[in-house]
């Protein structure tokens, strides 16, 4: 066989990087088969077979021939990107349940948050959160916007999530719950907090205008903070600061901060809230198409139901909720403060949005939520009926509810016209969102009513208004509810049915898709969704769920990535840089990684420069060390080392074994052998002594210009402690016996603390780089005399502790020589990959710090990324 056909043979069965195989070639991983293909562009739908391998679409077509691991019978069924929720409250529910079988039953593959973020986080913020939960308690082990969005896919979700960072959170981090303007000190720190949230992902800012403390913001600050944004393709998207009386002059608002911000802007749920306000919703379309017409780029977001919810905090003035809730409670017990408050509901104020006053009456306000037992009951009961039993006008009771609750209370406002929702899905710039969380008919999610838009916003577009009111075609609603938003936040390979995007699938029957939910019994599944497939997951099948948690934390196109490339101008390794990424985030942690093709110089980095711990990778570099001293006569590998008790250490195999036979010797090179073979630590730290000890590694590492190595510590001293273990003996009063008892007696919180900071402590770490260069010279045999240089690659190659990691999805047979580590939340490998067929060889170092999986889990992660460096160096030579 040909060079060229070997290595096209090679692709078609290995390749993680490289376009998929035809469908004769290798049986697929899902075929969805005879169903009729929307593909979010809304053009005009096709029958097709859709395959999926791994978590892309690698096939659209005639595919009667293909085989597949999974078939869907999809005849008579629509097939469709899945969609994606442009507003979702389930930032706190997906912690509760990550299966979000609310929306996953309707086809929402994607959910965006955004009117208030959880992150960045102050310590103080996270303990007001924590006192204002409710029904769902829960940690908060992050602090900025993506470090939640990763807790929450490390926690395992079925879909997939996204974020803004809001500009309140961003208020409250600097100012707290003060109505007043930010200094100019203050304002700065806001946007660097926007800047680092954007940097890391954000898909831009987002506001909402009626609530403290969004409300205080001017418009002006808002500008500013849009501007940092929009250095990174990044939106502004808010909630107005009025959808009724002022409605016009904050679309006004809007298009101001698209023109000064210089960056796109989204109107969240769209309306013209009260029956006063209903004739203005063609005015507020006139300005917003004028506007897009300008070259403004406006769009909006709606739900499909005549009502909204939210909290009583929108019928009282702004002042009141000045210094947070808890400021709020204090003034409602004060007798004059309430006398005030009252006044202010209940008289028409056109500074701020009171939704009493839309409501028009009690009758139009339902009580939905309640963190008080004893005021659960009144859920389902309108105010009046409240209002009337405690013998109270309105403003009274809900003066009262919210003291008592110690909460806002969730309540459903009717205040908008089926006439207007209908003109709205019409719109071509309007997308759709719940603004509600996704839940489930059971557990702690029915201890209170919620607004039907939680089961059934989707599936009532695409069964009242798509199917039975014909209001626009399916093809239209289909690219509403996934193309257009995919397209208006940027998202990579997402939001439509095409080759190489991410299999993001819904599989619906168009005839039967409707919602349940009623504001009477809310809690009720939508019909009609028969499979949901998530990055190529079912997730749905057959109308139930899988269980499935593929669900990823996805990224605006503004994030700065954190790999680089050499040269800069290599489109190929810039694919490569994309997938590296993507695959890193699967270890739940973080990734460093750094490849360099020997021969070419081609490199790629991710994190290249950042420290992590080498565990035991650090035995490389004493390897270096201790194999120069013999080069210079220092050391002799046949010196014979006699094994006594002091001499074993924790995590040792054939030493431990050898101590029960008195009076046995080892040589330096079986020890050398042990140290890189099995890891024996025992073995290590007698190497280390005839290295000349961890000072004398490190200043070779540096005399070599690899200041990014520094070895500290023997491995006895680094797991005591990463344990946490404190005095330690001398080494002349050790013994295996004292360990155990030095173990049981460390308190099982300071294990924890100790584990914690083991990641952010400075010694025994490598940077990526620094280590894939001192495998490069390894792997040039230049830093030692011939017949050493090869013994230690020879010994390297024979490692028996990571077939699951570099080599663990590399072709039967490859040759790689390597070391691994692992401690606690770090796993490990670095080694040096020998091409096949004269393609060069690869010097990798993978390092996952961090990480809350398994260490099965975790090696999986490097054993993906070594494949993909692999293939690309084997199929993209250089030119």
């Amino acid at each position: 066989m040909t060079t060229t056909a070997w290595r096209l043979a090679l692709s078609l069965l290995f390749s993680v990087l490289a376009a998929a195989a035809s469908s004769t070639d290798a049986p697929f991983d899902v075929l969805i088969k005879g169903g009729t293909v929307y593909d979010g562009t809304g053009g005009p739908p096709r029958r097709a077979d859709v395959a999926t391998r791994g978590d892309r679409i690698v096939a659209i077509g005639d595919l009667g021939r293909a085989s597949a691991r999974t078939v869907v019978d999809a005849k008579g069924l629509a097939v469709a990107p899945g969609f994606i929720n442009m507003l979702s409250h389930s930032e706190v529910s997906l912690i509760q349940d990550g299966l979000s079988q609310g929306d996953i039953r309707q086809g929402v593959t994607t959910e965006i948050f955004g009117e208030g973020s959880m992150g960045p986080l102050s310590p103080a913020m996270k303990a007001y959160r924590e006192r204002r939960m409710s029904d769902i308690r829960y940690e908060m082990p992050w602090t900025t916007l993506a470090e939640y969005l990763l807790h929450l896919e490390q926690r395992g979700i079925a879909p997939n999530v996204g974020s803004f960072v809001s500009a309140a959170t961003v208020r409250e981090h600097v100012i707290g719950f003060e109505n007043k303007p930010p200094t100019s000190q203050q304002l700065d720190e806001m946007k660097e907090l926007v800047r680092r949230e954007m940097e890391t992902g954000a898909f831009g800012v987002t506001s909402a205008l009626i609530y403290a403390p969004a409300q205080y913001a001017s418009t002006e600050e808002l500008i500013e903070l849009a501007r940092v944004a929009s250095k990174y393709q990044g939106k502004f998207v808010a909630h107005m600061r009025s959808e009724g009386d002022r409605l016009l002059e904050a679309i006004d608002e809007m298009i101001r901060i698209a023109r000064e911000g210089d960056l796109p802007v989204e109107i969240y749920h769209l309306k013209a809230s009260g029956r006063s306000n209903w004739g203005k919703l063609d005015a507020a379309i006139a300005r917003v198409e004028a506007a897009r017409k300008a070259g403004l780029r406006v769009t909006a977001d709606m739900y499909t139901y005549t009502a909204g919810a939210t909290g009583f905090d929108a019928c009282m003035p702004p002042w009141a909720l000045e210094g947070g809730y808890d400021a709020l409670f204090e003034r409602l017990a004060n007798a004059d403060t309430r006398r005030r408050i009252r006044d202010e509901m209940t008289t028409p104020a056109g500074t701020w949005e009171n939704l009493c006053h839309a409501a028009g009456t009690p009758e139009n306000m339902l009580l939905v939520g309640f963190r008080n037992d004893g005021l659960r009951p009144l859920a389902g009961k309108t105010l009046a009926e409240v209002a009337k039993s405690r013998s109270q006008d309105w403003p009274e009771t809900v003066m009262d509810l919210v003291r008592e609750d110690r909460s806002r209370i969730g309540v459903v406002y009717f205040l908008m016209s089926e006439e207007n929702v209908r003109r709205q899905i019409k719109l071509p710039w309007v997308s759709f969102g719940s603004d509600a969380p996704s839940m489930t008919p059971d557990g702690v999610f029915v201890r209170s009513s919620t607004h039907p838009r939680a089961y059934g916003n989707f599936a009532r577009l695409l069964g009242r208004y798509v199917r039975d009111e014909k209001l626009i075609s399916l093809q239209e609603a289909v690219r509403r509810l996934s193309g257009l938003p995919a397209e208006t936040l940027g998202l990579d390979r997402r939001g439509f049915l095409r080759e190489e995007m991410f299999a993001d699938i819904v599989v619906f029957d168009p005839a039967a898709i409707a919602d349940r939910a009623t504001f009477e019994k809310p809690h009720q599944y939508s019909v009609g969704v028969r499979h949901v497939l998530v990055n190529g997951v079912p997730v749905l099948k057959d109308g139930e769920h899988t269980g499935a948690t593929p669900g990823r934390a996805i990224w605006g196109p503004g994030r700065v990535s954190t790999t680089t490339i050499a040269p800069a101008a290599d489109d190929g390794l810039e694919s490569l840089a994309r997938e590296v990424e993507r695959l890193s985030e699967g270890s739940s942690g973080l990734v460093g990684l750094t490849a360099l093709h020997v021969e070419s110089g081609r490199r790629l980095a991710l994190r290249g420069g950042e420290r992590f711990p080498m565990a035991s990778t650090f035995k490389v570099p004493v390897a270096v060390e201790l194999l120069r001293r013999v080069d210079a006569g220092e050391v002799s590998l046949d010196e014979m080392v006699t094994l006594r008790p002091r001499n074993l250490h924790p995590g040792s195999g054939t030493v431990t074994g050898l101590l029960n036979k008195p009076g046995v010797s080892l040589s330096i090179r079986n020890l050398l052998e042990l140290m890189l073979l099995i890891s024996d630590n025992s073995a290590t730290d007698l190497l280390l002594e005839r290295a000349g000890g961890a000072a004398a590694v490190t200043e070779r590492m540096k005399a070599l210009g690899l200041d990014g190595i520094s070895v500290s510590r023997p491995t006895l001293n680094l797991i005591a402690d990463w344990i946490g273990v404190k005095g330690l003996p001398p080494d002349s009063d050790w013994s295996p016996e004292l360990w155990r008892r030095l173990f049981e007696a460390v308190p099982e919180a300071d294990r924890k603390a100790a584990a914690a900071a083991f990641d952010k402590d400075p010694r025994d770490t490598a940077t990526p780089n620094s280590m894939v260069d001192l495998l490069a010279k390894i792997h040039k045999k230049s830093l030692h005399k011939p017949e050493t240089a090869e013994l230690l690659l020879d010994i390297m190659r024979r490692c028996q502790t990571g077939e699951l990691r570099l080599k663990g999805l590399l072709p039967n047979g490859s040759v790689v020589a390597h070391k691994t580590g692992t401690i606690g939340g770090t796993t490990n490998d670095v080694g040096i990959m020998t091409l096949p067929q004269g393609a060069g060889h690869v010097a990798i170092a993978v390092f996952v710090k961090s990480s809350t999986k398994p260490v099965a889990e975790r090696e999986k992660v490097i054993a993906q990324l070594s494949r993909a460096v692999h293939d690309f160096f084997l199929f993209r030579p250089v030119k």
